[in-house]
């Protein structure tokens, strides 16, 4: 019986952007990992 891998979600979100990957924890190369810019836009105001 093989066993099915260990994948571990990776999230580092900043302050405009938010990063991602998705990892085998046996493997140490990310499987899928991207980018999402500007997440929030702010509006300014007085």
């Amino acid at each position: 019986m093989s066993l099915a891998p260990f994948l571990v979600l990776v999230l580092n979100s900043g302050s405009s952007s938010l990063k991602f990957s998705v990892h085998d924890a046996g493997i140490r190369t990310p499987l899928l990992s991207g980018l999402v810019p500007r997440v929030i836009e702010s509006e300014k105001s007085l």
